[in-house]
């Protein structure tokens, strides 16, 4: 049997985390489930780009001024370019898929865990585009045998349709920290129109009841 490839092996790897993210965060009582979501996704994320420059042939490693590789001064391992400098290189800059990225490298800095289950729910719709971007992105890169979605069931989060949604809304961002939802306003401002109503920077969901037809009185 033929050796596999390294960029396939990095490729297994980020697919691993993205499943390990997905089992984290629908698992009932576990805490810190944002936090730990965006964690494994990122690092998802990161293995995808660097299976993908590997394949095409591009650089992964950081280089000195000779174009030699960088060791770390401790393991003496190379370093690899930041998810940073990937992304920078892989996405044009208007594509909401790099804003949606950006935006959660950022908040992981800023979750207090006390208040983590108000702030999923703040950025519901930006983590579920988080997770469908990266399924967007593995088929379009590899190929739709090496998707995800087949094999997991992918979180859906729902606001509510009624009429005390706003309120619900606004009763979460009460209780979310002052100094993340500013965090939040302050990255949105920055964000293009354009790039911040696209469904790859926050998928939204509008759902509208319809009558049961069982339930329908017959016809005279």
């Amino acid at each position: 049997m033929a050796r596999r490839p390294k960029w396939w092996h990095a490729l297994q790897d980020s697919k691993n985390e993205v499943r390990l993210a997905v089992d984290l965060y629908n698992r009932s009582g576990t805490e810190r489930q944002l936090e730990a979501f965006i964690v494994h996704v990122t690092m998802g994320w990161l293995k995808l780009l660097q299976a993908h420059f590997e394949k095409s042939g591009q650089n992964i490693y950081i280089r000195n001024e000779r174009g030699h590789r960088v060791r770390h001064p401790d393991d003496g391992g190379f370093k690899h370019r930041s998810l940073r400098d990937l992304s920078e290189e892989f996405f044009a800059p208007n594509d909401p898929r790099k804003a949606n990225l950006e935006f959660f490298t950022g908040l992981r800095n800023q979750i207090e865990h006390r208040y983590e289950r108000d702030i999923a729910a703040l950025v519901a719709g930006r983590t579920q585009a988080y997770l469908l971007n990266y399924e967007q992105t593995v088929v379009e890169l590899f190929g739709e045998d090496e998707g995800l979605a087949d094999e997991l069931r992918f979180p859906l989060f729902l606001s509510s349709i009624t009429g005390d949604a706003v309120d619900s809304i606004k009763k979460v961002r009460e209780r979310v920290p002052r100094g993340v939802v500013e965090w939040v306003q302050d990255y949105d401002t920055g964000v293009e129109a354009g790039i911040a109503e696209d469904q790859r920077y926050e998928f939204k969901v509008y759902l509208i009841p319809t009558p049961d037809r069982k339930q329908k009185p017959m016809p005279p």
